[in-house]
């Protein structure tokens, strides 16, 4: 449960900040990778919600490629119209 809050807390925090900062030129996005290999699963005591989590890890995001996100963001954010929401 602390997990899901903290992506719930996140995610309402960055909204939060968008509509308050909106016309004063400043952008934001969330990074939310769907599967990405980590430690998470391993942790997990509901045995039915660990084998859902290890089973969507067929096609998982790298390190390497989470690292490439902010960049990959900024760019898009640089060649849209301002207000635009990825």
């Amino acid at each position: 449960m602390v997990y899901c809050g903290t992506i719930f807390a996140v995610r309402a925090i960055t909204e939060g900040l968008r509509k308050e900062a909106f016309g004063n030129n400043v952008r934001t996005t969330i990074i939310s990778p769907a599967a990405d290999m980590s430690e998470l699963p391993e942790t997990m005591t509901d045995l039915r919600l660990k084998s859902a989590s290890l089973a969507s890890l067929s096609f998982p995001l790298t390190p390497k490629e989470l690292r490439k996100s902010p960049t990959y963001c900024t760019l898009c954010l640089n060649q849209s119209n301002y207000g635009y929401h990825l």
